[in-house]
């Protein structure tokens, strides 16, 4: 297993380290040195599940990057000045990369003692990575058990995976003639989404949602899915999307 993928490839863990170093290089330029306490990579790749496609010596980043900023001094001040030229940078970077979305969140180490028992900040707290600076994320913030995680969050999913399959749909519609490879490919990823959404709000309905893509593998693969309409597509259809996103192709 590589640093950010599963890939035990060395060079996916090359092309991506130079992408990072990229990208903390633009927000220290941007936001300056002293006003940054760490700089810390959330999401797929910062719990080392990141998808990635291989080929020709090219690395291609199919997931977001999703990157906060943590800042020593005041959070206000900072987001008002820099938040505008932080996106449009994510945009430039996004593009030569060759990724869909670049996320850069401004934030400070004292909003983790407040975070709240969601989804979200179970992931956060267990998979996360440093990319400049010191921070101890799980000092910070209190231990997340997956038990607890609401129904609500898996609704949740359906409303933002939901709306990016419609976005994304809408666009191949209109360009269905002749639809440009990249509107096809991102067709694919909304369509992924959706589909897990379905699985892991079944999980977290079970209680047994895991911030490991491998795990909620394990996890579906033990449940029956029978309380559900159509209950072995739908089971079969989770594992392959939970499988694509740790190796797209």
């Amino acid at each position: 297993m590589g640093k950010y993928t599963v890939h035990s490839i060395k060079i996916v863990d090359e092309k991506l380290d130079n992408y990072f170093n990229q990208i903390v290089e633009t927000i220290i330029d941007i936001v300056g040195k002293d006003n940054i306490k760490a700089i810390v990579l959330f999401g797929s790749f910062g719990r080392g599940e990141g998808g990635v496609v291989v080929g020709n010596e090219k690395v291609i980043p199919v997931n977001d990057f999703d990157i906060t900023i943590f800042v020593n001094n005041n959070l206000t001040r900072l987001r008002k000045l820099h938040s505008t030229e932080l996106e449009e940078s994510a945009q430039i970077l996004s593009k030569n990369i060759g990724i869909k979305q670049i996320d850069l969140d401004l934030s400070h180490p004292f909003t983790l003692l407040f975070s709240k028992m969601n989804n979200a900040n179970y992931e956060r707290y267990n998979g996360h990575k440093l990319l400049y600076g010191s921070i101890d994320i799980k000092k910070r913030m209190l231990k997340p058990n997956h038990e607890k995680i609401k129904n609500i969050d898996g609704t949740n999913y359906f409303l933002t995976r939901g709306s990016g399959l419609v976005l994304a749909g809408y666009c191949l519609h209109k360009l269905s003639e002749n639809p440009p490879k990249r509107i096809v490919e991102n067709f694919e990823i909304e369509l992924n989404k959706a589909i897990l959404a379905i699985g892991d709000s079944y999980l977290i309905k079970n209680k047994k949602y895991h911030f490991s893509y491998a795990q909620r593998i394990k996890h579906a693969k033990e449940l029956s899915f029978s309380d559900i309409h159509n209950s072995f597509e739908i089971k079969q259809l989770y594992i392959d999307a939970l499988n694509w996103k740790l190796k797209p192709s």
